[in-house]
């Protein structure tokens, strides 16, 4: 017909592919804080639910996680918690799925995919919201609760990426010398209380200091080279597995849910190490009964990992180690 003709290629759609909106993220082009707040505020409704669920939720938090790691100020939290969906901020809606993320237990000895899917969540949208430049109080106790979240699952490198990234966002704002920088913290938006960055810190070198334990160096102990300090180093190994031992024994027997969700995540390392040194420098001693020790120990481990995978993790190197 005289007509020049253009030829146009198509891609035959995947039906298998995936949407970033199907994974509750915000579309790229949507990447700014009002995308970011409104995918939140849906991935929350969606995962958590209305005012009532998000109420719920969060006393469940002040009566277990809180007990033991008491960063939040309770009452301000929960008044938080209370309009999170109606007068929506990026950062306290995140602070409400890592809130719920930590509830979030194991099922047959593995997280769902739906846990998964949210720890994923959250951790993109941390670094969405780093990079348009928010940093506030609630979002570092976002990143808290996640490197908790990680510890208590064995998600060891990234908890240790987490905490080393949560340190630096605090001492960003300040915390880091807290007394200098009181007048500072007053003038950000939103201030932030002098005692809300104390508390915040110490929850944050806490974290941060898990792995540096006493049984660290009593598992490391060069062995002595005289029969008076074998007998003296013998003696204080088996006083602190004693210690530990009946500290935590009612694990072995008492199956609540709420005594495991109570638990700290630092008391699996503590009985692990008990273990790791029943296995080695205590392994012939007469101090006490080793195998019924160690085998405790692992109850204790199985017990946990209900609640902490981490403590399954514990069990399996325990396992390959004798």
């Amino acid at each position: 017909l005289g007509q020049v003709c253009y030829y146009r290629t198509t891609t035959k759609p995947n039906n298998n592919s995936l949407s970033l909106g199907s994974l509750g993220l915000p579309d790229w082009h949507l990447l700014t804080q009002t995308g970011i707040t409104d995918a939140v505020r849906t991935r929350g409704l969606a995962t958590i639910g209305g005012k009532g669920e998000v109420l719920k939720m969060a006393s469940e938090y002040l009566e277990t996680i809180h007990t033991w790691f008491p960063v939040i100020q309770p009452t301000r939290y929960y008044q938080q918690m209370a309009v999170v969906w109606s007068q929506p901020r990026p950062d306290l809606g995140l602070q409400a799925l890592a809130t719920f993320l930590l509830t979030c237990t194991p099922e047959n000895e593995k997280l769902t995919s739906q846990t998964l899917s949210l720890y994923t969540f959250v951790k993109s949208i941390i670094g969405a919201l780093e990079s348009t430049g928010v940093n506030t109080l609630e979002l570092i106790h976002v990143r808290l609760l996640l490197a908790i979240f990680e510890a208590g699952h064995g998600i060891i490198h990234a908890a240790y990426i987490s905490i080393g990234a949560t340190i630096r966002a605090a001492a960003a704002l300040g915390f880091d010398n807290i007394h200098t920088n009181q007048a500072v913290l007053e003038c950000l938006d939103p201030p932030i209380n002098v005692e809300d960055a104390k508390q915040t810190w110490r929850g944050i070198m806490c974290i941060d200091n898990t792995s540096i334990t006493l049984f660290v160096f009593w598992a490391n102990l060069q062995r002595p080279n005289n029969d008076s300090c074998v007998f003296s180093a013998e003696a204080f190994l088996a006083s602190a597995v004693e210690d530990i031992l009946d500290h935590f024994q009612h694990l072995e027997y008492k199956h609540s849910a709420v005594a495991l969700d109570s638990l700290p995540i630092f008391v699996s390392q503590s009985i692990f190490k008990a273990a790791v040194v029943l296995t080695h420098e205590l392994k012939y001693t007469s101090r006490l009964d080793v195998r019924k020790s160690l085998m405790s120990c692992k109850v204790m481990l199985k017990r946990i990992s209900k609640r902490w995978l981490v403590g399954k993790q514990y069990l399996e190197y325990l396992e390959t180690d004798q």
